[in-house]
């Protein structure tokens, strides 16, 4: 939840293409017209965001105590 409110209130903001959660939003059109401006960093962001977020799972297993 607390990251759809993040996006709305980033997106009102102006800012949203550079927040991964809103990216979708801007890119469906229901944000408005004002998704046409939003250029390749938004997809940018997410890829990094996505592949981050891989890597920090896989480190994760690869390290957690899974000995139970």
């Amino acid at each position: 939840m607390l990251t759809l409110v993040l996006a709305q209130v980033v997106s009102v903001l102006g800012w949203g293409d550079w927040f991964p959660w809103a990216v979708p939003v801007l890119i469906s059109g229901m944000a408005g017209p004002s998704a046409a401006r939003m250029g390749p960093h938004g997809y940018l962001v997410v890829i990094l965001v996505g592949l981050a977020g891989g890597a920090a799972t896989a480190l994760w297993w690869r390290s957690a105590d899974q000995a139970r």
